[in-house]
């Protein structure tokens, strides 16, 4: 068996920027605004469904139904 990459994605990141490297580059962005929102909603929806079961366990199924 012969492995060729140990990483698991396929994108590479750049090189670590050197003290002569310039700030400002004309590269495209990483990120984007849409990109930056998914994420919000995710953190925040993701948080609320791990706190569902217990929230279930302290107030009973019709109350939980009811607040949800």
């Amino acid at each position: 068996m012969v492995f060729k990459e140990a990483g698991s994605s396929s994108y590479s990141l750049p090189p670590y920027p050197r003290e002569d490297t310039p700030l400002l580059t004309n590269s495209p962005p990483l990120s984007s605004q849409f990109k930056t929102c998914a994420n919000i909603f995710i953190a925040i929806v993701g948080a609320g469904v791990l706190g569902l079961p217990y929230t279930f366990k302290t107030t009973g199924y019709a109350t939980g139904l009811i607040m949800l």
